[in-house]
Order: C-alpha cells, then structure tokens, then sequence
C-alpha cells in the first residue's frame, strides 16, 4: 500500500513541479529561443491552458477504460513531451511540446486522485494533497538550482526518468487498483454536478485557485520587480507557503473527520483570506521573508485544509464517476486559478499606474489585488456558513467516509 501511494504521490509532484520549475527558468529560456515577454507567458500558459481544458476529458477517460490504465498512459506521455522540450530547437517546438505536456497531465492527474480515493484511505488523501504541496516547493528551487547549473533543458529532461519509473513500477504495483473494464456512457456527463456535495466542492476549488494563486503571484511581482531580487533568491522565499501547504493537507483528513468536510471548507477559506490580509504589510523597504511569513503560512495552511476538505466532498457521492469528479475538481481548480490572475493584474497595474507607477505605487496595487484576494475567500465562506445554518444542514463526518450527512 505504501509503494502504490509513494507512486501516485511521484507522479503529481511531476506535474506539479513543472509550473514553478519553469517559472524561474522563464528568463533564460527567452534569451536563448528569442521569445519576447508575452511569448514567455505563452510557454507557462500553454501548460496550464491545455491542462485545465483536458481534465474533463481526461477524468472521464479514467471511468470508461480505466483509472490505472489512463494514469501510466498519461503518465509516459508526459515524460514523452518533457524530452521534446527538453530537445527543442525552436520556439514553436517548445510550446507545441508544452501544450502535449498539459495534456498527458490532464490524463495522470484525475486517473492519479481516482486511484487515490479508492484506497479508501483518509491519509492517502492528505499525502496525495502535500505531495501536490511539496512539487510546488520544489521547484522554486530547483529550477533556479538546475538552470544555473546544466541549463534550462534540464528543468523538463529531469522529468523523463522519473515517470519512466513511475510507469514501469506501476504496472506491477498498481495491478488491480481500480477497474481496467471499460464503461459505456458519455465522454463528458455534468449530471455529476446534481449529486451531494459536487457542486459547492468545485466552487471552493474555483475560489481557492482564484484567491491563492492571485495573492501568490502579486507576491512574486513584489519579490522581483521592488524589492529587485534575482530569480534564484526570490524562489527562496516561496518554500515557506508550499510547507505550510503540506502541513495543512496532512492535518486536513483529520480536521474533516472531527468537524465534516462541510465545515472544513470555510475554516480553510478563512485562513486564507486572513493570509491575504496579513500580506498587506508589504512595504517598497520591508525585508521580504519576515513581513510575507506569516502571510504565506495561513495562505498555505488553508489552501491544504480547504483542498483535502473539497476533495473528499466533491469525490465521495462521485461512486462510478470518480475520475470525472476529479477532473471537474481539477479543472474548477486552474479556471480559478486563470481567473484569479486575470483579475488581479490589471487591477493591481491600473490603481499602480493612476499613482504614477514607482515602487511606492506598485505596492499600492498589491496590496488592493490582496484585499481581493482575502474578500474573495472570506466571502464564500460566509456564503457557505450562513447557506449551511438556513438549511439546516448536518456537518459531522460519516463513518468511514470523510463527507458529512445530510
């Protein structure tokens, strides 16, 4: 049990680690293949884009032929488009191979968390989570270790052995976890959505991608563009937030089975909107870890918390639609996080230049873009609070089950 849980938790550190490992390489990867600034937003975007509108598809893939075989094909595709990355010779290479990378990732992602709920394991759950955590701390580092050291190619071929691994190992070791029959039915089926607990998951899922993400990308704006760190230094200071993650999907299952996924969900959204409102002291002259610590660690926190508690709602009514109940999360999950960014920057870079732009004016925008930020998460957990006392909704764990009654 604990090597098919170690194999599943690898594969989604993999995919993971490919949108911060490749941020920090960005710069170098322009100056090598020629790509200007919005060409360089294409080659992260390319990923995220063909990720989020795959996992649908992919989830439901999982249900009709099987979540174990779709997780190994997914899986040897990514490590088949890591080496063209890692091999290209152009710009159009790059990104064509990256759009195959978000892909095969939105192949392994839901077929990977649709074998990690049929364990039926609470754990599981909550190591699958941190694994997620721990891949996004990595790769601040290590894409800033790996450029610096062998180049930028490396940051994508150290992929490739790594699911090859994965998918030899897992053929052994994931043989008969989860059904391989296939299963008739539509590719895509939003009926799920009318089941207990679906819906209200995804949309937390949404407004965690919205406010976390949008929060941690106005802090990387700041960490580089004010306070004028290099990419290697700046990646230092984001681990801090990922740990805290970690930490939060360890505890969740244990959190969810005392007070109910239903409740878990508001009290993971609170902490993160109090992280948001605790990054507003950012200041052009602040010293950069000590003022955005404690931000980053409720930040994290409830994002872990509020993730574990989502899934094991929005995943466990999903009986035989379980990959597509994955992929829906999944996909809530980067729409959110899309849309978060999107709001945010423009916000931020419009009251920024209304102030006449400069370091002072920057933070200003910042600190608007966190309070929308924390009056997002803070928002739907009200919401969810008050929509839970109206309907008289019960929110203690089921036995043997991390979603409430009622």
């Amino acid at each position: 049990m604990g090597m098919v849980i170690a194999l599943l938790c690898l594969a989604q550190v993999v995919v993971v680690l490919d949108v911060t490992v490749v941020a920090i390489a960005l710069p170098v990867i322009g100056a090598d293949l020629g790509l200007s600034t919005t060409g360089l937003g294409w080659v992260a975007n390319a990923y995220t884009l063909a990720l989020g509108l795959g996992l649908l598809a992919g989830g439901r893939m999982a249900d009709r032929f099987g979540a174990r075989r779709i997780f190994l094909v997914g899986t040897g595709l990514f490590a088949l488009a890591s080496l063209v990355c890692g091999l290209a010779p152009s710009a159009a290479v790059l990104l064509a191979a990256r759009v195959g990378q978000g892909g095969a990732a939105a192949m392994a992602v839901p077929a990977g968390l649709a074998l990690v709920v049929a364990l039926d394991r609470p754990r599981a759950l909550g190591w699958w989570t941190a694994a997620a955590a721990g891949g996004g701390a990595s790769g601040w580092v290590l894409g800033g270790v790996i450029t610096g050291a062998v180049g930028w190619r490396w940051v994508f071929l150290v992929n490739v052995p790594v699911c090859v691994a994965v998918v030899l190992l897992g053929r052994r070791r994931l043989r008969g976890r989860g059904p391989d029959r296939l299963r008739p039915g539509p590719l895509i089926d939003l009926a799920l959505l009318r089941r207990p607990g679906v819906a209200p998951a995804n949309v937390v899922a949404a407004v965690l991608g919205a406010s976390v993400t949008a929060a941690m990308f106005l802090s990387v704006l700041h960490a580089q563009n004010v306070l004028g760190l290099p990419p290697v230094e700046a990646g230092l200071l984001f681990p801090p937030f990922n740990l805290a993650v970690i930490a939060g999907s360890i505890l969740g299952p244990a959190v969810v089975a005392a007070i109910g996924s239903a409740r878990a969900m508001p009290v993971g959204l609170l902490s993160v909107a109090a992280g948001a409102v605790a990054l507003i002291a950012i200041a052009p002259d602040a010293p950069a870890l000590p003022t955005m610590l404690a931000g980053f660690v409720l930040l994290g926190f409830g994002s872990g918390l509020a993730t574990v508690a989502s899934t094991a709602r929005g995943t466990a009514h999903a009986g035989d639609r379980a990959g597509l109940a994955a992929g829906l999360l999944s996909t809530s999950t980067q729409l959110g996080t899309a849309l978060g960014v999107a709001a945010v920057a423009p916000l931020a870079a419009g009251y920024a230049a209304a102030f006449g732009g400069g370091p002072a004016a920057d933070v200003a925008g910042f600190e608007l873009g966190y309070g929308f930020a924390a009056a997002l998460a803070a928002g739907t957990a009200l919401a969810f609070a008050f929509a839970g006392r109206a309907t008289g909704m019960e929110v203690t764990a089921c036995p043997n089950s991390n979603a409430p009654t009622g």
